[in-house]
């Protein structure tokens, strides 16, 4: 009997001296994790309320929305792709164009732009002209659709008929 207890002895000491690790070794670790964490969250949390309270005027935050709109107009692209791939998508979903499209160059409010401006009808089904609205949106670079107008085409013709005013904004070249 004698020697069952001091086995059930050691192995209470053994895992008394395992816990008095594991609270040190672990425990400690993670503790002093946490309280690291923390301290960072809270300074994260006081610079964000500091940012918070600095509001920006409406001149500020006006320029600060160009800068956004600036920035996401690729560099690549110059005026000629540009009107090409206008020119492409009119001849890719078969729509008759009825004026020439003469692109215009107008004065830009901000120095860093360049802006053509162009009017043009063309003729075709609702769904080739869906088509056209759809791809002309997702031409990369800053595009802007200033008016549409759909009508039915002239008697002698069949379809629609898509009056579109267009005006195009890219980059200067060393922007």
């Amino acid at each position: 009997m004698e020697k069952k207890y001091k086995i059930i002895i050691a192995v209470c000491i053994v895992v008394i001296l395992g816990n008095i690790y594991a609270k040190f070794a672990v425990l400690d670790e993670q503790t002093y994790k946490i309280a690291v964490f923390q301290t960072v969250m809270s300074s994260s949390r006081s610079q964000n309320r500091v940012n918070m309270e600095k509001k920006l005027t409406p001149a500020e935050k006006m320029t600060s929305d160009m800068e956004k709109i600036i920035r996401q107009i690729p560099r690549a692209l110059s005026f000629t792709e540009l009107a090409a791939r206008v020119r492409f998508l009119i001849d890719r979903h078969q729509l008759s164009v009825k004026d020439s499209l003469v692109f215009r160059p107008e004065k830009a409010e901000m120095a860093a732009l360049v802006k053509y401006h162009t009017q043009f009808s063309v003729n075709g089904s609702y769904k080739k002209i869906k088509g056209f609205i759809s791809d002309l949106q997702n031409v990369p670079g800053l595009l802007y659709l200033d008016s549409v107008k759909i009508a039915r085409s002239e008697e002698n013709e069949a379809g629609l008929k898509l009056s579109l005013g267009i005006t195009l904004f890219f980059k200067r070249g060393n922007s």
